[in-house]
Parts: structure tokens; sequence; C-alpha cells
């Protein structure tokens, strides 16, 4: 069936002690289930004229529209729309859970501890926490951790790994590239393909590392603790919510 007349879904997402509302091309929530770790995915029993997140697909190009968002995202490349869903989605968790901020932040499990990795863009954290997940260590995020600051605690989103592409690192180890969703700038790991954290785990931070300019991890003293992960938090306005809801206008059940 071509995408232009797919029927679309209305799902629950929930993971985290959070519920999102969405409602997305049928395709699209395959996707979503090939990708994500640990989120409940069904069928909704809500009630449907308006809706957390919209994902709509009309002449080849994929709209996103969500509570967190000032207007609609448009996208061509199905992995860049996934990328703007998974960035709607951890907004949409963040507003809905007290005293949490969004952490920029790779972590994983290294000899029972849980390290978190901050740093400046293109400074290697997804490379680093790549060679990790192919190594086998528990991957705790890639790219973004809910952060409880009264509680100094750490949650899992059980987002993907996320490359840009071309994959660095992946040329020496070919064995995994069928274990990623590519698409034209970006690719995202499939479920089950390394050892990544479900949603909702929490835990606490027993390291922090901050990556130089030379791509060098430097571990931080204690002191250094909290100024260096508020540098890094998402600022609050991502996770605010700019409208009441989303309306769904696809009430036919189909994009056309």
């Amino acid at each position: 069936m071509a995408l232009n007349v797919e029927r679309v879904c209305h799902v629950t997402l929930e993971g985290a002690g959070g519920r999102i509302q969405a409602v997305c091309p049928q395709h699209f929530v395959a996707l979503l289930q090939a990708t994500l770790n640990g989120w409940s995915i069904t069928p909704s029993n809500e009630p449907h004229p308006c809706v957390d997140i919209m994902v709509s697909y009309k002449h080849q190009i994929f709209q996103i529209d969500a509570l967190v968002l000032d207007g609609p995202r448009r996208h061509t490349d199905m992995i860049d729309a996934l990328n703007e869903f998974f960035l709607c989605l951890c907004y949409q968790l963040c507003a809905q859970k007290k005293d949490t901020v969004l952490l920029h932040c790779a972590a994983f499990v290294e000899g029972g501890k849980n390290h978190i990795l901050v740093g400046q863009k293109n400074r290697g954290k997804s490379t680093l926490t790549y060679k990790k997940a192919v190594e086998g260590t528990k991957i705790l995020s890639d790219d973004l951790l809910l952060w409880d600051v009264p509680k100094g605690r750490f949650t899992t989103l059980g987002l993907p790994l996320r490359m840009r592409r071309p994959l660095y690192g992946a040329a020496d180890h070919p064995e995994h590239r069928h274990k990623f969703l590519a698409g034209k700038s970006i690719a995202y790991s499939r479920t089950g393909g390394f050892n990544i954290a479900p949603v909702g785990e929490s835990f606490a931070l027993d390291a922090l590392f901050e990556l130089s300019a030379e791509r060098i991890a430097k571990r931080l003293g204690f002191l250094q603790l909290r100024p260096a992960l508020r540098r890094f938090r998402i600022a609050a306005e991502y996770c605010t919510l700019k409208k009441d809801c989303v309306p769904w206008e696809g009430a036919d059940g189909e994009n056309s």
C-alpha cells in the first residue's frame, strides 16, 4: 500500500512513568517499535480530537507537530522525522515530570560503575558510545538522560544509538551495519542490536567525564560535578508546552 494512503494509528507510549498520546502512520509506529527500547506502544483507548504528538505523511513529506513545538516540523527523510519524534517524546516526558531536566550526554556502565560523558558537539560522544556498545558494554544513553535534580538521580530514556553518516567506526565492524536503520544523514540502531538500557532505569552517578576539543575524556572532581552537569542541561523552553493540544485532523483515519 502506498504510504500516502496508509491508515494512521492512535497509540499510547508509556515509559519512565510518563504517558504520551501519538498519532502516526502505521509504518511509522512499526519504526518506533523497531528502535525504541523498553517503551510500551499500544493502541490507545483515549479520546482523540487532540494528541501530544502528531506525525503525518503527505506528498512525500513527513510533518511532526507536538505540544512542545511552536509549529510543525517537516522532513523529507524518514529517519530525520524519527529523530524529530524522539526529541518531542523526550521533551514531552520531561514536561510531565516535576523537578526533572534533560541532560545532553552519553552514559554507560563500566566495571559496575555508572559513567556519564559530557562534551560539546563533534567531540566524539557518539563514536565512543558506539565503540563501547560494540564491546558489549551496557549503554545508558547515547544522547539524552532525565536528571532529577533534587534527588541527584538519572533515568534512562530507551533511545537507540544515533550515528552520523558515514558511520564512523563501523568500517572496523561491518558485521554490525545491519543493526542500523540508515537515513540520508543519520542512522539509528535497531532494538536488540546492542545492550541498551530500557526506558525508566534509575541510577546514581559514579563518575563524570568531559571530552576536550582533542577528544580526550577527563574525569571531573566532586566539586566540578554539578557545574558541569548544569552546562549540558537542555534549555527549559524545549520542555515547555507551547499549546494545549495538537488537533487530529485525520478523523477518517487516513493520510491522504
